[in-house]
């Protein structure tokens, strides 16, 4: 390995400029302000549970890896994202035990009697698809 003028190596130098520019990165994506804004319902602003939405998005994050990283497994397409999304709050919601309730949500709200498998949501879907057009 070569050494430049200052002393490091060239590969030490290369590093030190890919951490600076994940850095100006990182540094450029400050939150300047929060909002709230109902998007459909009445929900009494006393009553929506803030932790129940943090947690269901470091879950989404945890679990879906196109938002864990800026490179890796990310959507080319909103479509393609769109779809990733719809195939994990299916499983999340559907297939998945939860291990406080120890049943599925739809188990436990009385809408659903069994957990689905992963072939029945898709079916669901292919028909719901091919009837909308």
């Amino acid at each position: 390995m070569s050494t430049s003028g200052s002393g490091c190596t060239e590969r030490s130098s290369a590093m030190n400029r890919r951490q600076n520019r994940t850095a100006s990165l990182c540094a450029s994506r400050r939150v300047v302000g929060i909002f709230h804004q109902i998007l459909f319902g009445y929900p009494d602003p006393e009553r929506i549970p803030t932790p129940y939405v943090e947690r269901q998005n470091l879950t989404l994050r945890m679990q879906l890896h196109r938002f864990t990283r800026l490179t890796n497994a990310f959507s080319k397409k909103l479509l393609h994202l769109k779809a990733a999304l719809s195939v994990h709050f299916a499983w999340y919601n559907f297939i998945r035990i939860h291990q406080t309730l120890r049943v599925t949500p739809p188990m436990q709200a009385g809408v659903s009697n069994r957990v689905w498998k992963f072939q029945e949501i898709l079916a669901s879907w292919v028909l719901h698809v091919e009837s909308v057009g």
